[in-house]
């Protein structure tokens, strides 16, 4: 490394010459929002500004990326009748976002499928019709499995007059192709509806965090 960069201060701006002489490399070109990053021991990189909404993270190589983020809310725009005393998972047939095909709305509708894998947050959200018998449960069912994920804690009925709303969060881990639904419980002696509601009822969300 030459003399004039080991002892420049702080601010001072080196030529290219000036890096390529200390027997770095510069790269050729930047533009706004662009990032320069070590790519070597000796060479310097411009990573290209990322498009709206995407984050930054490193990815297998060890070098930065801009990558958008894996994410999917699905629902279903219409009421659902539950059987008594059956665990059942919801259809959806609409969305309201997805970034990576990680839902259909026509095949295997009721899933949420990992595309990238990592760490999730998945969240559950569900109202009962009005009915003042029995209890109210939620859970996320994962790649089929008959046992249940995240239980909610048991909620009974309110007045006959309300309906019953419930959420349900949880971490998950998933690998490629592995996916989670969202079923509902009612013990209300009869059928009863998961009723739909605009931005309210009932809803399936996951969003990648790692």
């Amino acid at each position: 490394m030459s003399d004039e960069l080991k002892h420049a201060s702080a601010g001072t701006i080196l030529t290219q010459a000036e890096f390529e002489a200390a027997g770095l490399h510069v790269c050729d070109s930047q533009a706004k929002g662009d990032l320069v990053y070590a790519s070597s021991s000796s060479q310097l990189s411009r990573l290209a500004v990322g498009s709206t909404s995407q984050r930054l993270r490193v990815n297998a190589d060890g070098a930065p990326e801009w990558a958008s983020p894996e994410v999917a809310k699905a629902y279903n725009d219409a009421n659902q009748s539950i059987a008594n005393t059956t665990w059942t998972v919801l259809a959806l047939n609409s969305e309201v976002f997805d970034t990576n095909t990680m839902h259909d709305n026509v095949t295997n509708n009721s899933r949420i499928t990992c595309k990238k894998a990592g760490i999730y947050l998945v969240i559950g959200h569900a109202a009962f019709a009005a009915n003042a018998t029995g209890i109210r449960e939620l859970a996320f069912k994962l790649n089929g499995a008959a046992n249940y994920y995240c239980l909610t804690s048991v909620q009974a009925a309110t007045a006959a007059s309300e309906y019953t709303a419930l959420t349900i969060a949880t971490l998950i881990e998933f690998a490629v192709n592995q996916y989670v639904e969202f079923q509902v419980y009612q013990s209300s002696t009869a059928a009863l509806n998961i009723i739909y509601g605009a931005n309210f009822s009932p809803y399936l969300m996951m969003y990648q965090i790692a």
